[in-house]
């Protein structure tokens, strides 16, 4: 998919995309525990939209295409390789703010926050049920913060996010039967 910036699709998935990570949060083994640990990240991940977001909504607008397209191609070669990164507990603390920078920086111009994210958190060799409360949780983040920034910015209307939120009752009908 390529997106025209700013992109018109954003608000139609912005009520779906917090619904199912928020489940995916709500619904793992401790959240208070996750959200203490990754709350570092999670604050550089907002500064980071904010800093990325005026790629989509000013004038580098021919370049978003072009990031979004090498975020999901490196994101692919990261997934197809055979080794596994592993992040030691010390450099945890130093590492989530980078990490969640960075993420952000890649959410703002694409809406896409799956790099550097999933590969950072399943390098920490958290527990399958861990691992999908975290990224519920970042990725319910980074959506809601590239809500708030376009917001801000003036190209994000409530009334187009709207019609999506009718998109709910198929998806939670679906996270249900998958669980």
């Amino acid at each position: 998919v390529l997106w025209s910036p700013p992109c018109p699709s954003t608000p139609a998935v912005v009520s779906p995309t917090l619904a199912t990570n928020a489940w995916q949060f709500m619904t793992g083994p401790n959240p208070v525990a996750v959200t203490a640990r990754f709350s570092i990240l999670l604050v550089g991940v907002a500064i980071g939209t904010a800093l990325g977001v005026g790629f989509l909504t000013g004038s580098h607008t021919a370049l978003v295409s072009l990031a979004l397209g090498s975020v999901l191609i490196l994101y692919a070669v990261v997934g197809l390789l055979s080794s596994r990164l592993h992040v030691p507990a010390h450099a945890e603390r130093w590492m989530s703010p980078v990490i969640g920078v960075a993420t952000g920086i890649v959410n703002g111009p694409t809406g896409v926050s799956v790099m550097p994210l999933v590969p950072y958190l399943t390098s920490l060799g958290l527990q399958r049920e861990a691992l999908i409360q975290a990224m519920g949780l970042v990725f319910g983040i980074a959506m809601l913060s590239l809500a708030v920034c376009l917001a801000w910015t003036g190209h994000f209307k409530l009334a187009s996010a709207g019609a999506s939120t009718l998109a709910l009752l198929p998806v939670f009908a679906g996270m249900y039967a998958g669980q």
